[in-house]
């Protein structure tokens, strides 16, 4: 994480569950032994100490195997919950992990999917993107748990430097 700029914080475990909640054990998902777990890393940039909602919630989040690399809903929700109006970043990610509000970067993301609406229209407006170099916009969630469901207003100010 400090190689891109962010200080680790904390991290956060997913154990995975196959349908009758049980733990994971086959799959060869491991070199050696099989993986039943996945790490998220969580780090900042800047003092956002008095911004998160901390102790709310466990550092294990237990739930079921999907897509490959997809992460469960609950993931996202923690995290929300964690740092409710600020920026989130996922790296590593497939098109099934894009969700509003995140900036989400991945070799297998094929088209730019940018889903914050005042964003996108900012940089097709500048002429950075035309229309088909977009991705659609993400479905929301039935329900999310933090409303307005991620996304930020847009800045007072947007910077001209470097929008070229």
């Amino acid at each position: 994480l400090e190689i891109w700029g962010y200080r680790f914080v904390q991290e956060l475990l997913w154990v995975k569950t196959n349908q009758l909640q049980r733990i994971i054990r086959t799959g060869r998902t491991g070199h050696w032994i099989n993986h039943s777990k996945e790490h998220c890393l969580i780090g900042v940039k800047g003092d956002l100490d008095d911004r998160f909602n901390q102790n709310l919630d466990c550092d294990v989040i237990c739930a079921e195997v999907r897509e490959t690399s997809r992460k469960p809903d609950e993931m996202y929700d923690l995290l929300e919950r964690l740092a409710p109006g600020q920026r989130k970043l996922e790296l590593f990610g497939r098109p099934h992990n894009v969700h509003k509000g995140w900036t989400t970067l991945g070799n297998q993301l094929g088209k730019t999917q940018i889903a914050e609406p005042w964003l996108r229209q900012h940089l097709l407006d500048e002429g950075v993107f035309e229309p088909q170099d977009l991705a659609p916009m993400p479905t929301p969630p039935r329900d999310p748990l933090v409303p307005p469901w991620g996304g930020h207003d847009p800045p007072e100010r947007l910077p001209r430097e470097g929008m070229q």
